[in-house]
């Protein structure tokens, strides 16, 4: 059955594997800045982009969504015509690390994602795929 999968894959041009994530510093400067406007809330927003060779994150944007010290979560559905290829989202804490929510969170919605923690500064933003492990991530 998985070879049929992945003939599937192959023919709709979906790919496993990238040779590399880029972000500007440009996108860096935004996610550090947004967090500390909401704190002590938690942020969420989302990342557009390309995917190609590589995945390009262009830009950020945002929906209406819920947030309180612990957790965001968005109000409505990520149109499925958007270039959304993940998310990005704060944690007013010392953790970057996602937990079992931001996992099932990550699964649902694109394949990288970014969580920082508290103070917010560049250093403590942490990426991740749509499985909750450590990606690396060129900022150029």
């Amino acid at each position: 059955m998985s070879v049929f999968f992945d003939k599937i894959k192959n023919f709709i041009g979906f790919r496993d594997t990238f040779n590399d994530i880029i972000i500007s510093t440009k996108i860096i400067q935004k996610i550090t800045d947004l967090p500390k406007e909401t704190h002590p809330k938690e942020f969420l927003a989302f990342f557009e982009g390309k995917i190609g060779k590589d995945i390009i994150i262009n830009d950020i944007f945002y929906q209406p969504y819920l947030a309180n010290d612990h957790s965001a979560s968005p109000r409505l559905d990520i149109p499925l015509t958007t270039n959304t290829i993940g998310s990005i989202h704060s944690h007013p804490s010392f953790s970057n690390r996602p937990s079992r929510a931001d996992r099932r969170f990550f699964r649902k919605n694109g394949i990288v994602h970014a969580i920082i923690k508290y103070p917010y500064n560049k250093e403590d933003i942490a990426f991740y795929n749509n499985h909750g492990e450590p990606i690396e991530v060129k900022i150029i």
